[in-house]
């Protein structure tokens, strides 16, 4: 009787590791969250630089600055620019 009560305890406990097994991990979870976390992170940076050099083109064109200058015309160019 030992014996079986020992063998349907291994029986239970091998169920649930394999349950357990087909459950993701909360590492892996924890990755996926540091990752998408990462991702908006950048989002948010390119945003923020793109809204600065907006900012910085305003304010050249309320002095009139000439637009043929290198400041002028390198903020235009990274606010054109895609990857950040």
């Amino acid at each position: 009787m030992a014996t079986n009560f020992t063998e349907q305890e291994d029986m239970e406990q091998s169920d649930y590791d394999e349950s357990r097994s087909s459950i993701p991990r909360a590492e892996d979870s924890t990755n996926y969250c540091m990752k998408r976390q990462d991702i908006e992170n950048k989002i948010r940076f390119a945003a923020k630089l793109k809204e600065c050099y907006r900012d910085r083109l305003a304010l050249f064109d309320s002095f009139n600055v000439d637009p043929e200058s290198t400041e002028y015309s390198s903020t235009v160019y990274w606010l054109n620019e895609k990857d950040f």
